[in-house]
């Protein structure tokens, strides 16, 4: 069976064996430890144990999809489900935690409500070309920190 792969994101077994879910999540984990080394140069200790469960040497003892979901890791993003309120960092209203975004930085957790996100989002991409060059396309957080 020919598999194609990423070099470094690729399962110990992926050319004996062939992809399946278990060389998948061990690729997903791979990702997340390739995208804290981009963005934040180290890793919190949820996400470490994360990768350590989706990267074991062994298939059998790596996380399915669904477990990894209810991982302690992604508590803070599926909470979007309950009936949370938070307030949007930039129009300041109190809203349904469902109704935006919570971003869980280096500079703290904050809200921003869909609309407010939405509008942000919108005045950026729509940003003198020099500065949108200068950030490399990237949208910077609107929180100061």
């Amino acid at each position: 069976q020919n598999s194609a792969f990423t070099l470094g994101f690729n399962a110990p077994e992926l050319l004996a064996e062939g992809s399946s879910k278990a060389t998948d999540m061990f690729a997903f984990g791979r990702t997340v430890v390739a995208a804290y080394d981009e963005l934040m140069g180290h890793m919190i200790a949820e996400a470490q144990i994360l990768v350590d469960a989706l990267t074991s040497p062994q298939p059998r003892l790596r996380l399915s999809a669904e477990s990894t979901l209810r991982s302690k890791y992604f508590v803070p993003i599926c909470q979007w489900e309950r009936e949370e309120r938070r307030q949007c960092a930039i129009s300041l209203e109190t809203l349904l935690l469902r109704d935006g975004l919570e971003c869980s930085c280096l500079r703290g957790r904050h809200f921003l409500s869909k609309q407010s996100l939405d509008a942000y989002v919108r005045s950026e991409v729509s940003a003198e070309l020099g500065r949108r060059r200068k950030l490399e396309g990237k949208i910077i957080c609107p929180v100061p920190g």
